[in-house]
């Protein structure tokens, strides 16, 4: 149980906790202040831009001021509320992220897993196919037979790197990976293909990225066309009721 003279020697430190004092012309605080914020609305997180769509569309929470729809990059969109009056700062009522796909740029695979890596991370197309074909016949100058009856594989090794059949190995190539929402078309964009072998060990493959990152504005671009077509939002965009931002 306090005193009288400790709760009046606590009422002291704290009003001298809260005073201020100036300095050079410049006023300061005795003590951190912290604002008291309006109620804010918990942000959505989703992974689908249809989603986005549906928010602005349904008009979920009631919102009467304008929408700020940011494309912040090839997998993130933000959708903030304009700036409210006394704080000056805004709410993010839903965000979506979409699905990471792991890639695997850079880094020496091996025949195997070159293929399921392209044929699950890819688009499927002519170039994809012609790459399929080319390192599936892949063999060493060790690889005289390469049987495989869906159970287990025998390999016979020598040394070097051949072709079954002597094929030229594409380069660059022109691929689409999932890199973006999958609402959208994913940019193509240049890689250069490399097969290696090291000694005695099996060949391997070696995918790298050739167009300096431009892919992601190319994404960007198709992401806010994808919102400026659909039928649900041209009128809130032609009214300037939702901006889109990249």
């Amino acid at each position: 149980m306090f005193d009288k003279s400790t709760i009046e020697k606590l009422q002291e430190l704290t009003m001298q906790a809260a005073d201020t004092e100036t300095i050079d012309g410049r006023e300061y605080s005795r003590a951190k202040l912290y604002p008291v914020s309006e109620p804010s609305l918990t942000t959505i997180q989703t992974s689908t831009l249809e989603s986005v769509v549906q928010y602005i569309a349904d008009n979920i929470d009631g919102l009467t001021d304008k929408l700020f729809l940011h494309v912040i990059d090839p997998t993130r969109v933000a959708v903030y509320t304009s700036a409210r009056k006394q704080w000056r700062d805004r709410e993010t009522p839903i965000l979506a992220i979409a699905p990471e796909q792991k890639h695997f740029f850079q880094n020496e695979l091996s025949i195997e897993q070159f293929i399921v890596w392209l044929q699950a991370g890819f688009v499927q197309d002519e170039m994809t196919a012609q790459i399929l074909k080319l390192v599936g016949n892949i063999t060493s100058t060790a690889v005289q037979n390469w049987d495989d009856d869906g159970i287990t594989q025998a390999v016979s090794a020598k040394v070097g790197l051949t072709l079954k059949q002597t094929e030229p190995v594409p380069n660059p190539v022109i691929l689409r990976p999932f890199r973006t929402f999958t609402e959208v078309e994913q940019p193509a964009s240049r890689f250069v293909l490399r097969l290696k072998t090291n000694g005695e060990k099996p060949p391997t493959v070696l995918l790298t990225e050739g167009d300096g990152g431009a892919w992601k504005k190319a994404a960007m671009d198709n992401i806010a066309a994808y919102f400026k077509k659909h039928d649900c939002m041209e009128p809130s965009i032609d009214n300037r009721n939702v901006i889109i931002l990249q």
